[in-house]
């Protein structure tokens, strides 16, 4: 058995578009040997703390973080997690420092916004342009992953706890992973692949900037062949059966048995 906590954040209000709070996802994972968490959040920020606190759980418990990809809201607190392994993608590390220290240090963020980003739509350009200087300016640091000893490059084909599995989903950002648990019901952890139930099976369109709009438009279908539960990185889990949020703070997860795998 395992079991999953969805953890609830909030993106901070200066990106807010108005007054209603963005959310912002992480998951606590008891495997029966492992406590696993994916995706930490904003670094400085309380909610992860608290929600773990929730849970009876402290950072030294956790064996194993696994972040979707390499954007601060994402990966900010990892260093918290002092005893844990890290699982990340290089390709996606690499990209992210190289643009946060562009446009950390720009006169000009739109220019490098652009570079970065080329598939931008041109009336969102100067908006996520600015926020992504602020976001980089007050959450980047080269070291958020954690120390060099925890990190184990996704490139290099980390163990991961049964039945865990990575999954590339690229497009949001180079190197975005999601996290696939093949049990009873199956779970798929996908980061900004799908950050909001909103866009299942949608022709909507979500205003987050995309690295690679063709690759993004292949992740995104390959998140909707699930048929089990989904979460994304900006929203809570829901069941692609029929598009219900689940709204249980623990979701039980049957281990499958050794003739079924």
């Amino acid at each position: 058995m395992i079991r999953f906590y969805p953890l609830r954040m909030s993106m901070p209000p200066a990106l807010w578009s108005g007054a209603r709070p963005i959310p912002l996802m992480a998951a606590l994972l008891r495997f029966p040997d492992q406590l696993v968490i994916v995706d930490t959040g904003l670094n400085g920020e309380p909610d992860l703390l608290r929600e773990l606190a929730r849970l009876g759980v402290n950072p030294e418990d956790v064996d194993l973080v696994v972040n979707t990809h390499v954007h601060p809201d994402h990966a900010g607190n990892n260093r918290l997690f002092t005893r844990a392994q890290v699982v990340v993608s290089r390709v996606d590390y690499e990209f992210a420092r190289s643009y946060c220290h562009a446009i950390m240090d720009a006169d000009d963020p739109v220019e490098v916004f652009r570079r970065y980003y080329p598939e931008v739509r041109e009336n969102r350009l100067e908006k996520e342009a600015r926020q992504g200087q602020w976001l980089a300016l007050h959450y980047w640091r080269d070291d958020l992953l954690g120390s060099p000893q925890q990190i184990r490059w996704i490139e290099d084909q980390p163990n991961l706890p049964d039945p865990a599995k990575l999954q590339p989903l690229p497009g949001h950002s180079p190197g975005q992973y999601g996290l696939r648990l093949e049990a009873n019901p199956s779970l798929l952890i996908c980061g900004d692949a799908l950050a909001s139930r909103l866009f299942w099976k949608s022709r909507l369109r979500e205003l987050t900037p995309r690295y690679n709009e063709k690759q993004h438009v292949a992740s995104k279908q390959l998140v909707e062949q699930c048929d089990g539960l989904i979460m994304g990185g900006h929203d809570a889990p829901f069941w692609c059966r029929d598009g219900r949020y689940c709204t249980d703070a623990e979701i039980l997860l049957k281990l499958p048995q050794r003739g079924d795998e």
